[in-house]
């Protein structure tokens, strides 16, 4: 018999079976061989076979249960784990049937009824970008935080789990069958429980296949009258701390019947909540309108808009690529064409829509009618960071400045850009300059090559790089939100890239290795928008950036060990070493 330890978020449950189970087990929950002397286990589960080849399963010392066959033992097990996981006893305060999802310190709480659509919105959020703190029970505490206990896995209905299934960020994520509810075993990742955060946001959720989309913000009176439904038994002490909760927490109701319904809508709502914290008035007010229009944002998908055809020559093209970021195009095209008119006769700029079917395309390609240097081209074969790629596919200028859609350039710039490009006309290096914060002082002049929260770099500066008249000098690496290069020079990023991340470092080291030099100009300043109360509309999942990396790392000859280690915090780690047996075996195909 072998001892396992089950990390159940607010503790460890201790397992002990034959090895059998233990190797199934550590090959689907999150656990270790080993326990700290310290530490005294939530719960203990025994498991033993029987005589017949099937198993019985024991808890706490109580008269075994059985017999179970070998599929249905991993859902004994797994239901037991979240028994004695679950956050009764964790505080004094009122226990919710929930699903609860978070960004960052912020939670979104769901509530509903049975199968009432709870497990697989999570999911969606979850395939959104959020981390999963619940998908069973949590306690609202007396200090209006929400606890959860475990976290381990999301049970959905038989008959909605190919919503889920077809999820990209579950599509490859193990699952298995139990009393009538598929089992998604969640990825390390996504997982944050054993926290308590404070709500920002509730939802109430309805769904059914039939439902067409509607969003309903709540006031307190309302939202009470429909949980304290959902809660029949609780006491005075409970229907009060809910009430408090309300009193400062926004409500929204949702009803939908296709997950595609949500988007736009509902993660929107959820970073505004938790950016802005808005009065409950000023919600039901900016939630109002948005549910109006949600159920046209993204029920169908919009008419792809036509390429605008070349509109000549250009020294500089200043390309972008986009996803859904119409307010960042116009406004960084606008202020270059208001504050940098010294070098428009020279600039043509190519915009690059990511999703040309959403509902940005239409409004994205009518700028054309009113910028005479102005192309758009819709390219939604490829989501993530290799579509820069096309930029310089299509780019009439014989250098290439890119730039994130939400970038501004101090003045005189862009003429001093040029400037130093008609004095070096055979570059091949690759340009960038200091990236300047938003109190419009600090600057960084290069990423320090490390790994940080997923990313190799962090903001770094140079003292050579504080004189903006001060002569280029060499960095390692630096934040893509604007570079330059020949277009003639320029080594393209790894046909294999898909998603986002991965291309800092990766594209640095492909320039030196052809013999070229990664540059900071000192007068290239550039200041970025990083925030985004309404978070991104494009997924982005750590799979597909460690996938990225490592598809980058082995291209250009940088060493995959560190990288390894530093995303063995961060992902599932079996998960992670099947995806790169899956690229071992594809690059050697």
């Amino acid at each position: 018999m072998i001892d396992l330890y089950i990390d159940a978020g607010i503790g460890v449950i201790k397992l002990c079976g034959p090895e059998q189970i233990t190797a199934s087990v550590q090959s689907l929950l999150p656990c270790q061989t080993t326990c700290a002397p310290d530490i005294q286990p939530r719960g203990q589960i025994l498991v033993q076979p029987t005589p017949q080849g099937t198993w019985q399963i024991s808890t706490n010392g109580a008269p075994a249960a059985g017999p179970f066959n070998t599929a249905e033992i991993f859902g004994q097990i797994a239901d037991v784990v979240a028994q004695l996981s679950a956050p009764t006893g964790l505080a004094e305060g009122t226990l919710l049937s929930a699903s609860v999802v978070s960004q960052g310190q912020d939670a979104t709480l769901i509530l509903g009824g049975p199968a009432s659509g709870k497990s697989i919105l999570a999911a969606w959020m979850v395939d959104a970008g959020f981390s999963i703190l619940s998908d069973g029970q949590c306690v609202l505490a007396s200090s209006g935080d929400l606890v959860s206990g475990y976290a381990g896995l999301l049970a959905v209905p038989e008959a909605s789990a190919g919503k889920v299934a077809r999820l990209a960020a579950f599509g490859s994520i193990l699952a298995f069958d139990y009393r009538g509810r598929k089992h998604f075993i969640l990825d390390d990742a996504w997982r944050s429980q054993g926290q308590s955060l404070r709500p920002s946001m509730i939802i109430l959720v309805d769904y059914d296949r039939q439902h067409e989309f509607s969003l309903t913000p709540l006031g307190p009176d309302a939202a009470m009258a429909e949980i304290a439904a959902l809660y029949p038994r609780w006491g005075a002490g409970d229907l009060g701390a809910v009430a408090a909760l309300l009193a400062q927490t926004p409500v929204v109701k949702i009803s939908y019947g296709l997950t595609k319904q949500l988007g736009g809508v509902v993660d929107q709502l959820a970073h505004y909540t938790a950016r802005v914290r808005p009065s409950l008035e000023t919600f039901q007010k900016f939630a109002g309108a948005l549910g109006a229009r949600g159920g046209d944002i993204e029920n169908a998908n919009h008419p792809v808009p036509a390429p605008t055809p070349p509109r000549g020559a250009a020294k500089l093209t200043i390309g972008m690529a986009t996803y859904d970021d119409y307010d960042g195009v116009y406004f960084s095209i606008q202020a270059m064409r208001l504050y940098h008119p010294e070098v428009l006769d020279h600039v043509e700029f190519v915009v690059i829509d990511n999703h040309p079917d959403g509902i940005c395309g239409a409004a994205l390609k009518r700028l054309e009618d009113s910028i005479p240097n102005y192309r758009y081209i819709p390219a939604g074969d490829i989501v993530g960071t290799a579509v820069r790629e096309r930029i310089f596919a299509e780019a009439a200028g014989e250098f290439v400045l890119s730039m994130d859609s939400h970038v501004f350039f101090q003045q005189g710039v862009l003429r001093r850009l040029l400037d130093y490009i008609e004095a070096n006309p055979d570059s091949n290096d690759l340009l960038q300059g200091p990236l300047v914060f938003d109190d419009l002082a600090e600057i960084a002049t290069h990423f320090v090559p490390e790994w940080k929260s997923g990313m190799y770099g962090r903001w770094g500066i140079d003292p050579a790089g504080q004189d903006a008249d001060a002569p280029p000098f060499d960095i390692p690496m630096q934040g893509l939100g604007v570079f330059a290069c020949r277009r003639a020079a320029w080594p393209g990023f790894n046909a294999r890239f898909r998603g986002f991340g991965g291309e800092e470092g990766y594209i640095h080291q492909k320039f030196r290795n052809g013999g070229a030099r990664t540059l900071c100009l000192p007068f290239l300043r550039w200041v970025h928008r990083f925030e985004r109360p309404f978070g991104t509309r494009y997924p982005n999942r750590w799979s597909e950036r460690f996938r990225n990396y490592w598809i980058g790392w082995s291209e250009v000859g940088l060493p995959l060990e560190p990288m390894i280690a530093h995303f063995e915090e961060l992902m599932n780690t079996e998960k992670m070493h099947r995806l790169i047996a899956e690229l071992e075996q594809d690059k050697s195909a």
